[in-house]
């Protein structure tokens, strides 16, 4: 990504989102499913389909507050553009499954152990999982194939989100990436890669990456719950079944928790980091 930037930034604007949005899916695709999905047209196919599947995860949904107008989802387009998608990754996820019972089975009983379990991507562990446990049925099809939609609902477009708001902010607040910059340079010293041990010393780094969750949480309202049973709150009663949505976007700018809410201010952190 960085070596894209560094060829491109000088003769054309660089779209920084897409950049963040390849990296990151690229990133869990290799975690998750053994390899990436950016570099080939079937790739780019099965990426639009995943960027697809996280720009619903954020649309409004009248359903989700008031059940009873749920039927409006038929007129609007959206149960047509949840249905696609959902047939899309279907049968994306049963090519992909299939495609990784073949690999291991291809791999054979004499090779050896270490070498096996090192090449083992997510979908390749929950696949072994399912063949240890196939007499309780542990995992299912349909399980696996949720676990696996979870990782990039959970860890794509939250974290390419997150870095696209800390760019924003940064060009925002000359100052703070001025400070920024010359943490990386000290902690860096001139090497042209930076290493985990790294990044654990730029604590201004850790400061701006949490300002920036503070003011742009990539989940405004959090994942809904449900209370699991009839409880009584702050004099309330709330029914057992009850959709509970967290307001994560108003506690991050509520100005009794925070002295000047609407700012961004990295040295804010100091006092808790």
């Amino acid at each position: 990504m960085i070596e894209h930037t560094r060829q491109n930034c000088s003769s054309s604007v660089v779209n920084m989102t897409e950049l963040f949005v390849t990296l990151t899916n690229d990133v869990v695709s290799r975690v998750a499913l053994g390899r990436k999905y950016s570099d080939s047209e079937d790739g780019r196919k099965v990426m639009k389909m995943i960027i697809g599947f996280g720009e619903l995860l954020g649309v409004f949904n009248v359903g989700d507050y008031i059940p009873g107008l749920g039927w409006q989802n038929h007129f609007n387009g959206l149960k047509y553009k949840v249905n696609k998608v959902a047939k899309e990754i279907y049968e994306f996820m049963e090519h992909l499954i299939e495609e990784h019972k073949s690999r291991m089975k291809g791999l054979g009983d004499d090779s050896d152990e270490s070498t096996e379990e090192s090449s083992l991507d997510f979908v390749d562990i929950l696949l072994e999982i399912q063949r240890k446990n196939s007499s309780n049925n542990l995992l299912q099809f349909e399980s696996l194939k949720a676990m696996i939609m979870d990782m990039f609902a959970a860890g794509t477009d939250t974290t390419h989100s997150v870095m696209e708001w800390v760019m924003v902010e940064l060009l925002r607040h000359p100052k703070v990436m001025e400070k920024l910059q010359n943490e990386v340079r000290a902690v860096g010293q001139g090497k042209s890669e930076i290493t985990e041990d790294d990044f654990d010393k730029m604590q201004y780094l850790k400061l701006v990456i949490k300002e920036t969750l503070r003011l742009h949480s990539p989940v405004p309202s959090l994942v809904p719950r449900e209370s699991t049973r009839d409880i009584k709150v702050m004099g309330y009663d709330i029914p057992i079944r009850t959709r509970v949505i967290v307001n994560a976007w108003a506690i991050g700018r509520d100005p009794l928790l925070w002295e000047k809410p609407e700012e961004f201010q990295p040295e804010r952190f100091l006092s808790v980091s």
